[in-house]
């Protein structure tokens, strides 16, 4: 996601599923979020995200240095959200031997890269994900485990917490979501 944000891609549907043997299945449907530069063709467009991808898996260094590097300074603000004032909602319900985390804000560009790298900072696996956005307002639906368990009451609390707070800032800068790391 943060290629995708880089590449300045906004995320409508997304299907994330892990296998029980580890392998990772991912597709997107994505909106380019401006029209400067539309007159990209397809196939132009799936070289460089391609590109950018594999250069980014493949980094040496730590993730948090590759996220710093890819994004630079980019700035994810909350245009979209002006237009809805609810605060973010997170429910946490345990499912099997994983939890259910339903992720209720307001949409903005890179909102998929942002939870997923709070998961990530927590060591938080993620299994699979339902996208919906419905106008200015996402539903999201993760489906997540640690150490291929459910979360405990209080790694529950601080993921909800985490989220909630970071989603509901105006701007969030790459050296906030580096900053999970620390």
């Amino acid at each position: 996601t943060a290629v995708l944000l880089h590449h300045n891609y906004d995320v409508h549907l997304a299907e994330i599923n892990t296998a029980p043997n580890g392998k990772v299945f991912d597709r997107f449907l994505i909106k380019y979020s401006s029209d400067e530069d539309a007159h990209i063709t397809d196939e132009d467009l799936k070289k460089a995200i391609a590109s950018s991808v594999q250069a980014f898996l493949e980094k040496d260094q730590h993730i948090r240095s590759s996220i710093a590097e890819t994004l630079g300074a980019v700035l994810v603000s909350r245009t979209l959200a002006r237009k809805s004032n609810q605060p973010t909602r997170v429910i946490v319900e345990d499912v099997e031997n994983s939890t259910k985390l339903t992720v209720s804000t307001a949409d903005r560009q890179g909102l998929i890269f942002i939870i997923t790298n709070v998961l990530y900072s927590l060591g938080i696996n993620l299994n699979s994900v339902k996208i919906d956005t419905k106008g200015y307002h996402v539903e999201d639906i993760f489906v997540v485990e640690l150490n291929g368990k459910s979360l405990s009451k209080q790694m529950a609390d601080i993921l909800a917490i985490r989220l909630a707070r970071l989603l509901d800032q105006d701007n969030i800068s790459a050296s906030d979501i580096v900053a999970l790391f620390d």
